[in-house]
């Protein structure tokens, strides 16, 4: 798992699963901590090994980035929760006033301990979708 600085502030969380590991409907959980949190907080949940954050509040220095798989369950049931897959850390140069990327922290794992829970971790969230952009008419040509 990696955590990359973009520059435009935003951080982008990648993953790989282990071959045949994965399932087409299995749910990748994101979870954040800022500085100061003792929890991860649920802020999306996607069905690809890739998310970018782009809700980080102003001046934050660092933040970790936690990904629990969600195992898709028979037909009509809700499915198991699978361990902490990973924890991945960023420092972020915002904070300072630079602009650009900074080096990515190296992943960090976790124990393989079950995150099984009676309540979804999940929510409402939906999958992550970039909003259609809009275009903008050209202005009309004028004839000579």
């Amino acid at each position: 798992m990696r955590a990359t600085e973009n520059y435009d502030g935003s951080v982008t969380i990648d993953w790989a699963m282990p071959a045949g590991a994965g399932s087409q409907d299995d749910v990748y959980q994101v979870g954040r901590r800022l500085p100061g949190e003792s929890d991860f907080r649920l802020i999306s949940a996607t069905a690809v090994p890739r998310f970018t954050d782009r809700s980080l509040p102003p001046n934050t220095t660092n933040a970790h980035y936690q990904i629990v798989v969600r195992r898709a369950g028979p037909k009509g049931t809700d499915g198991v929760y699978g361990p902490g897959s990973a924890v991945a850390s960023v420092n972020l140069n915002r904070a300072q006033g630079a602009t650009g990327p900074r080096q990515t922290a190296a992943p960090r794992p976790t124990a393989g301990t079950s995150t099984a829970k009676k309540t979804s971790p999940i929510g409402n969230v939906a999958s992550e979708k970039k909003p259609a952009q809009p275009k903008t008419p050209s202005p009309p040509k004028e004839k000579p």
